[in-house]
């Protein structure tokens, strides 16, 4: 049996973390931790957090992303899992060459406050051309 595709895609996924302490914030407190990450071949900013009473407000500030490639935020808490915000907001401004992100995430809840993690994750899809062939040989069956 011979099996042909024209293409694959490959996918890679990176993946960072950055500590945070917030302490126990009010107000509008921010913080500029002005911190590179790094993710595959992508450099990211984190050029503000901001702390907003029900939530944080994240600025960022990449160079611009071709179409195959995708970012996500979280805020890890003190339980070591992803805080689970009600509501996730965002702009975004690209101009070719840089983007900016503005990242707001709001709970009913109290958010999570003292030390944190922020964690970055990248998937990149890679298409590679073929054709690609499988050929095999199922086993004679025995009588």
């Amino acid at each position: 049996m011979t099996i042909t595709i024209d293409s694959v895609t490959i996918r890679k996924d990176y993946s960072a973390q950055t500590p945070f302490d917030a302490g126990e914030p009010h107000g509008n407190r921010e913080w500029k931790p002005d911190r590179p990450v790094r993710l595959g071949s992508y450099t990211f900013r984190l050029d503000a957090i901001t702390f907003i009473g029900d939530g944080y407000k994240l600025d960022l500030s990449y160079k611009s992303l071709p179409e195959n490639v995708s970012f996500f935020i979280n805020i890890i808490d003190a339980s070591s899992e992803p805080f689970q915000f009600d509501h996730i907001d965002g702009t975004h401004i690209d101009d070719g060459n840089t983007a900016q992100d503005t990242i707001t995430l709001t709970t009913q809840n109290p958010p999570p406050t003292g030390n944190m993690i922020i964690q970055w994750q990248l998937s990149e899809t890679i298409p590679e051309p073929g054709p690609w062939t499988l050929i095999w040989t199922p086993p004679a069956n025995k009588p």
